[in-house]
């Protein structure tokens, strides 16, 4: 009576780029509609930072699934109110990266 061995491969997850173009930033909520855009969040996704962590931190709300990373170009020529919307979902990403979500945001 042979036993039969099973092999577990573990086959690494591809890693998605979204590249968001920020150049047309000129208010919250297009900071919003850009960023929801490129994760294919659905049409009643609210534009507020709570709203993002519940669909980043369930990964069951947005089209997009991790691992994945936001990269935002065109960062040049932002109001100081972009700049700190930005910036607090930067930190936003790095919580919940920390909190065991393979996520992550750049901005050039």
């Amino acid at each position: 009576d042979k036993k039969k061995k099973e092999f577990v491969v573990n086959t690494p997850i591809e890693r998605t780029t979204l590249n968001v173009d920020g150049s047309r930033w000129r208010s919250v909520d297009d900071v919003y509609n850009g960023l929801l855009s490129g994760l294919k969040a659905p049409e009643w996704h609210s534009r507020n930072l709570d709203a993002l962590w519940d669909s980043l931190s369930s990964d069951q709300i947005n089209g997009v699934r991790a691992p994945f990373e936001v990269h935002i170009t065109s960062a040049a020529g932002w109001t100081q109110e972009i700049e700190d919307i930005v910036s607090q979902i930067s930190a936003l990403f790095a919580d919940a990266r920390q909190g065991g979500v393979d996520i992550s945001m750049t901005v050039d």
